[in-house]
Order: C-alpha cells, then sequence, then structure tokens
C-alpha cells in the first residue's frame, strides 16, 4: 500500500510555500522470528511466546509459530517447556521456581527458514535482587501538579538495580499499571533508603483514593530494552527521526545468520502494595 506525506517546500526566497505529494513505498518486509519470555520469582510456571513479524501497517495478529523445542537451563538443571495447543505458539514451563542471584538460559531449536535444518536460538539473563519496600508515603508536596509518593526500605548493592515502578488507581483494572519508568542504579545511589517519585494517573489523585504500587528490579539488558520499546511506541517528532527502528534483543541465533526480534530476561517482580491518601490536592 502507499502513503501520502505532505511536506511544504520553501519557495521564491521564502516569500511564500507551497506543498508536494511524496509517495512512499510501504511493502512490507519478510517476516521475522519473535520470541519473547520473562520469568520472575513468584510464579512457577513461566511462558516463552515465539511468533512471526507482521507489516507495520496489518492489523492482525502476529501469526504463532508451532513445533519449536523450547527449554530453559540454570544449575545443569534443564526445563523443557511444553506447547500449549490452546494458545499456538505458547510455550510453558510445568514447575520451575526461580530465584535472584542466578543465571537462566533460554534455547529455542526450530527451522525458521524452511531449509530442513534446525536452527538454534539462545539468550542468558541474570535475576538481580529485588530491593526490600517497606512503606511508601503520599507527599503534601506537590510539584507543577504532580503529587509525589516517597517509598522507604533497603536497597542492595551487591546486585544491580535497575528499577521498573509502577502505579494504578483504585484497583480499576487489577493487576494492571497505567504508567512506568525505570531508576537507574546511579540514580538510586544517591538518595539511600527513601527515594521519591512522581506519581501520574488520569484525572489525578483525590483524598480518600487507593494507589496501587509496585518495583520490580530488571538487569541492565532488560531495562535498555523496556526503554527502547518505549520511546519506540510513542510519536517521534519530528517524524522519522530518532529512536531508531532496531530495538536491541539478547536472542541470538548460533549456526545460521537469521535475526531475531524480542527478548528473554529473568527480573525480581515486587510485592504489591497500597497507599490511601489523607490528602485534599486542590488543583
Amino acid at each position: 500500500m502507499r502513503k501520502i506525506f505532505f511536506v511544504a517546500l520553501p519557495f521564491c526566497l521564502g516569500l511564500f510555500s507551497c506543498t508536494s505529494p511524496i509517495y512512499i513505498n510501504t511493502k512490507g518486509a519478510e517476516p521475522r522470528l519473535v520470541i519473547f519470555g520473562t520469568i520472575n520469582e513468584d510464579y512457577t510456571r513461566h511462558c516463552i511466546r515465539i511468533t512471526k513479524s507482521t507489516n507495520y501497517f496489518s492489523n492482525e495478529a502476529p501469526p504463532p509459530v508451532t513445533d519449536a523445542i523450547v527449554t530453559i537451563s540454570v544449575d545443569n538443571e534443564v526445563f523443557t517447556l511444553a506447547q500449549d495447543d490452546t494458545v499456538p505458539g505458547s510455550y510453558f514451563t510445568d514447575s520451575l521456581s526461580a530465584a535472584a542471584g542466578k543465571t537462566y538460559t533460554l534455547d529455542v531449536q526450530l527451522d525458521f527458514d524452511n531449509d530442513g535444518v534446525a536452527e538454534h536460538y539462545q539468550a542468558s539473563s541474570l535475576m538481580p535482587k529485588g530491593p526490600r519496600v517497606d512503606s511508601i508515603k503520599l507527599s503534601p508536596i506537590v510539584l507543577d501538579k504532580v503529587p509525589i509518593l516517597f517509598l522507604y526500605g533497603q536497597v542492595y548493592y551487591e546486585t544491580e538495580n535497575h528499577f521498573c515502578i509502577y502505579t494504578g488507581k483504585n484497583n480499576e483494572e487489577q493487576g494492571l499499571f497505567d504508567y512506568f519508568m525505570i531508576l537507574s542504579d546511579a540514580y538510586i545511589s544517591t538518595i539511600g533508603n527513601a527515594y521519591p517519585m512522581p506519581y501520574f494517573a488520569e484525572g489525578g489523585i483525590h483524598k480518600g483514593d487507593t494507589v496501587n504500587f509496585r518495583v520490580d528490579n530488571l538487569n541492565l539488558e532488560y531495562a535498555n530494552f523496556l526503554s527502547e520499546v518505549s520511546q519506540e511506541t510513542s510519536v517521534s517528532t519530528p517524524i522519522f527521526s530518532a529512536p531508531p527502528a532496531e530495538v536491541v534483543t539478547n536472542i541470538k541465533c548460533l549456526n545460521a545468520n537469521i535475526k531475531v526480534s524480542g527478548f528473554f530476561a529473568a527480573y525480581s517482580k515486587g510485592r504489591d502494595l497500597i497507599t490511601i491518601s489523607n490528602i485534599d490536592f486542590k488543583f
């Protein structure tokens, strides 16, 4: 299909301008293999999703990739993931109890290019230790109409710290959070056991609201991946400006020249906390 962009062109020393249509061929590229999955300490049943990419303008779900051999290994123990017949392209562990400080390796074998030889895809991820969050407090401080939450607890510096902070309000969507940001280790180390974060929520926060709150700890690679995905899915100004289209992955094909998208990550999932606002925000 073709998209039309109108671009203003200078003319007659800038006394006036005109527009001229530019036709861009947006023919889709060849499908790429996409592998994505995460594991954390909260669950023993973890999922790896394998699909093919679709055209940028497609409204259809990515086609699933079936009949792959998928394993996750840790400490010389190998866990084989079973294909879920009800959700094609999804592969689940039966029982894998993850723990911080350990490195998990994902292996996938499949013949994606249909040449009769299975390719070997692999990624490894170290699970960092999560912070201990004892309590949170809603401060009366308001900066540019944004209330501030203060966190109290312990940050462990024997591990990487890249905190992904999630917030939501009033359990309107249980388990879903409407905002996330990543705090780097360099920032966290300057603020000690109490660290502030701005709270953003559609419609603001009011007296009596319940604020849902969670802090996950990611390794650096996964933190960078989420940041790049967030930038990639936001609107760029001007059009076609940064960020680049290629989001970095940690998954590699070991025996063929096949590019892969997606990510495999082990991360520490924080426990859900809540706080009740007892402050009137008059703005």
